[in-house]
């Protein structure tokens, strides 16, 4: 867990588990075999499996397995793991949903968050390099939905955004470049 925490970038405002969810060993007794369980089963002292936690890159999307589209060319860090909110049993685990925590969207916002992750123009600085990105979808309706939703808010992010003239149709999108 130590060398999970410190790959894991530092992202503010979000805080981190402090250990992964165990996993007892349980008993549910004598006749368990013949599908008779004993409820609530006992919790065997001392026993349990071993908790693995992946390797993460550096915005902290796991390194190992297959990766899916998204995490390969994210827009943001998907997390295995969602803290609970205060009031709610705050910083304990909340049972098996994850997270998603945006990146930063201009190289600016990036400074201002003070976070190692690189913002969405610095990986995709042009609508084109937005449009090859691989989805999860099919790739007509995800580039052109993806671009239709990210255009607002890339060209609202800051002045460096705002001073591009982004194309209004994805189809557009190729001969189009920003600085």
């Amino acid at each position: 867990m130590e060398e999970w925490r410190r790959q894991f970038p530092a992202i503010p405002g979000v805080a981190t588990p402090r250990a992964p969810t165990a996993l007892p060993l349980l008993d549910f007794g004598p006749e368990a075999e013949r599908g008779i369980l004993k409820e609530p089963p006992d919790i065997v002292p001392g026993g349990g499996y071993t908790i693995l936690v992946p390797a993460v890159d550096a915005d902290g999307n796991d390194i190992a397995g297959a990766r899916a589209p998204m995490v390969a060319a994210p827009l943001g860090t998907y997390c295995g793991w969602n803290l609970r909110a205060r009031g709610f049993g705050q910083g304990a685990m909340h049972e098996f949903s994850g997270s998603y925590i945006p990146l930063p969207e201009t190289p600016r916002s990036s400074a201002r968050q003070a976070t190692r992750r690189r913002s969405i123009l610095e990986r995709y600085p042009d609508a084109e390099r937005l449009r090859q990105r691989p989805s999860c979808a099919s790739p007509r309706t995800a580039t052109t939905s993806s671009w239709k939703a990210r255009r607002p808010m890339l060209e609202a992010a800051d002045t460096e955004a705002r001073g591009c003239e982004l194309p209004a149709r994805l189809e557009d999108a190729h001969a189009t470049t920003y600085a």
